[in-house]
């Protein structure tokens, strides 16, 4: 069984060593390749989340996500994402990360750079390149299907 689970602000600073390693993961080689003194100062303002991931009771990966608002609904940043066997949670994430997504009011979740493989793994999914390089995906939001 698969679970994400956030962190409220209290509480990440508790977090941080457990899920520190899996950021470290992240290759700079990136030209925009997200630090962790960047998440962590991000998070510490209240402006970047720390999502777990946890399959069969053990933890696996970390994630950090932010919310963008834009004239086109908004949209959620998975700014970071890493762990081990992204192949077998990964599309059990991402699901649960939409549903999340919409259940917030917003239209669209976007992947920061990633690897260049994920490219091909989520375009089946419905996820396009944007113009600055993230992937995104445009989800129904309810909310605003059920105004007619």
């Amino acid at each position: 069984m698969k679970k994400l689970a956030s962190f409220p602000h209290s509480e990440e600073d508790e977090a941080w060593p457990a899920l520190r390693p899996y950021f470290e993961r992240i290759p700079q080689r990136l030209d925009d390749a997200i630090t962790l003194e960047t998440i962590l100062i991000r998070v510490r303002e209240g402006r970047m989340l720390l999502w777990a991931i946890i399959e069969d009771g053990a933890l696996v990966g970390a994630a950090a996500t932010s919310e963008h608002g834009d004239d086109d609904g908004g949209y959620v940043l998975v700014d970071a994402l890493a762990g081990d066997g992204f192949t077998r949670w990964g599309r059990d994430v991402l699901d649960d990360f939409e549903q999340r997504v919409m259940a917030r009011g917003f239209d669209r979740l976007r992947l920061g750079a990633g690897r260049p493989g994920w490219r091909r793994l989520l375009a089946p999914r419905g996820y396009t390149i944007t113009e600055d390089g993230q992937l995104e995906k445009r989800l129904s939001n309810g909310i605003s299907d059920t105004t007619g």
